[in-house]
């Protein structure tokens, strides 16, 4: 194991596939599910319909928990495998198979869109510099693929609360037997199962943060690449800057890798060419 590299890139993404289909195709969904069985309880119902709202609302909270806990628990896996990574690549290191084991590394099955071969586009020698060079790279797709996850999720939170509350007017306009007492339940009933759609608002806030400090990262490396060589602490610096800021935030979801990948390329190959 000593002598061949693992393919790091591989199990990263592996690790990175099951976060994300635990925490966007279930997790999210389910969460979701969770305020519009409480936006449906606003309305006139049964009351054995209602607890029957309520027994699924608390099961898809108690889901969504557990699959998020194991969602983050695979991403942190990625994360560290992400880093190994970077610094195979960019310093030209070997991990050991006891390093590869204690990462949690493994072949599975990939789901992650496909790359341009090599993963990392740097053409320069293993270093200091050229693990500066891959985290620019790195920061330059963040910052890209984070504003549009950041300008669909501001859509989809505001859509939410505009039909949030469209649907708390209409049904204190429409039902007239509803005391103000009913109402004001009603109003605190959906305020409460609204927080349950209240990981879409953190992701959101978290991926401005990270497009922002990519942005930064993306900066500093390229200052730093400009002026030659690049000491050692300059690069251990913002190598982790880049990680720290990552591992802030949520998996990026596939869907805009997929969107953006193809302008993505292009114009990280523009620019290459252009500072050559």
């Amino acid at each position: 194991m000593t002598e061949k590299r693992f393919d790091l890139i591989h199990s990263m993404q592996v690790k990175f596939s099951k976060s994300k289909r635990l925490l966007y195709l279930v997790s999210i969904p389910l969460g979701i599910a969770v305020y519009v069985l409480g936006v449906l309880s606003i309305f006139p119902i049964p009351r054995e319909h209602l607890i029957v709202v309520a027994i699924f609302a608390l099961l898809f909270q108690i889901v969504a928990f557990v699959t998020r806990q194991y969602a983050l628990r695979c991403m942190n896996e990625g994360e560290g495998i992400r880093r190994m990574a970077m610094i195979q690549d960019g310093l030209g290191k070997t991990f050991t198979h006891i390093e590869l084991a204690a990462a949690g590394t493994c072949m599975g099955k990939n789901r992650e869109p496909a790359f341009l071969s090599p993963y990392y586009d740097s053409p320069e020698q293993p270093g200091w510099r050229r693990l500066v060079d891959i985290t620019a790279e790195c920061a330059h797709f963040t910052y890209i693929v984070t504003n549009i996850i950041s300008m669909v999720l501001g859509a989809i939170i505001l859509t939410l609360i505009v039909a949030a509350l469209a649907i708390l007017l209409f049904t204190s306009q429409a039902v007239e037997t509803l005391t103000t007492r009913d109402i004001i339940a009603k109003i605190v009933t959906l305020t409460i199962t609204s927080w349950a759609v209240g990981d879409l608002a953190a992701m959101w806030m978290q991926f401005r943060s990270l497009s922002g400090e990519s942005k930064q990262i993306l900066a500093e490396c390229n200052g730093a690449l400009k002026v030659g060589d690049v000491p050692e602490h300059q690069a251990m610096t913002l190598f982790i800057a880049y990680n720290c800021a990552v591992g802030q935030a949520s998996p990026l979801p596939s869907w805009a890798y997929k969107l953006a990948q193809p302008a993505l390329n292009k114009s990280w190959r523009d620019s290459r060419e252009m500072d050559s």
